[in-house]
């Protein structure tokens, strides 16, 4: 039969250390609360579960911290690709810009889209601006 303590009495039982909590979580082997004075410890089954799921969350820690290596890695590659691709591109616009200004190729491209043939419209070209004997065609 149990006996009805008193508020005093009870004060004194539950005012034990507060509980000590290993790194998994759980109640330590050494805890001296009032739950695990009663009994109430972990199991050792529940200590092994514990472990295996702090690995395992250790293992998913590791993997994204792997993910995230890998993910920045291949943002450096595109970013990379990117700068190279606007480069290109400024490249193929100034000689485009270039070969636009040049009353050569204007005219060519005048004769070629009138139906004339190609070596027809490079004779004409020729023609109408001799080239110097010294300089270099490009």
């Amino acid at each position: 039969m149990q006996t009805r303590k008193s508020a005093k009495e009870l004060a004194i039982r539950f005012s034990g250390a507060a509980p000590k909590v290993d790194e998994f979580g759980l109640h330590a082997e050494d805890c001296a609360c009032v739950r695990c004075e009663a009994g109430y410890r972990p199991s050792a089954m529940q200590r092994d579960a514990a472990k295996r799921s702090a690995a395992a969350a250790a293992a998913a820690g590791a993997a994204g911290a792997r993910k995230a290596a890998k993910l920045a890695e291949a943002r450096e590659k595109i970013d990379a690709d990117v700068d190279f691709t606007r480069r290109r591109l400024a490249e193929l616009h100034a000689a485009h810009a270039a070969a636009d200004a040049d009353p050569r190729s204007k005219l060519f491209h005048e004769l070629r889209a009138k139906g004339v043939s190609l070596p027809d419209a490079l004779a004409e070209v020729d023609r109408q601006f001799p080239s110097d004997e010294g300089a270099d065609d490009v």
